[in-house]
């Protein structure tokens, strides 16, 4: 009796080693026995639960004093990343919540109201951002889109996410 029991115990160790191993590869299974059951089949995915497959990134340009309109500028948000990174890089709060501000741009596009974007919360820290920089601030209008890229795949082609309204800045009150 206790040879069967250690049996059906190893063979149940087994299987929940196959499912878990196999759930690291194909979603249907990990949603079913890892959200459904009990939580029940691990993800080892530690340090990117969801691999990021696309870099985005933001471009603006201006409508100069001359009513010329400039060319398509991308904004570097940080620098390249050195051997100290491992340890020390502040900048990647900054690239986190641009991800983060285009993905629910995203959302938002692919939701029942795509026209909810200009007034939400994400769209209007990139248009302070843009219109509080330099540049921004001796011109008369500022336009941006978002554009995604594989980077690690050189034959792509960019995606345009979003293009933006023309935006125009506001004189500042002197008191």
């Amino acid at each position: 009796m206790q040879n069967i029991i250690e049996w059906c115990f190893g063979i149940l160790l087994f299987t929940w080693w196959i499912f878990s191993f196999i759930s690291q590869f194909n979603d249907k299974i990990r949603k079913f026995f890892g959200q459904g059951i009990f939580h029940l089949i691990p993800n080892y995915r530690f340090f990117a639960p969801v691999p990021i497959r696309r870099d985005f990134h933001l471009e603006y340009r201006l409508i100069k004093p001359s009513l010329r309109t400039t060319e398509w500028r991308r904004i570097q948000f940080f620098a390249e990343r050195t051997a100290l990174s491992v340890l020390w890089y502040p900048d990647k709060r900054m690239r986190k919540s641009f991800n983060t501000y285009v993905r629910r741009i995203i959302r938002l596009l692919r939701s029942s109201n795509p026209k909810a974007v200009p007034k939400s919360t994400s769209y209007l820290h990139l248009v302070t951002y843009l219109l509080n920089r330099d540049p921004a601030q001796s011109s008369r209008g500022l336009q941006f889109k978002i554009v995604s890229e594989q980077t690690f795949d050189k034959m792509s082609k960019p995606r345009v996410v979003l293009v933006s309204d023309w935006h125009f800045p506001t004189k500042k009150r002197q008191q």
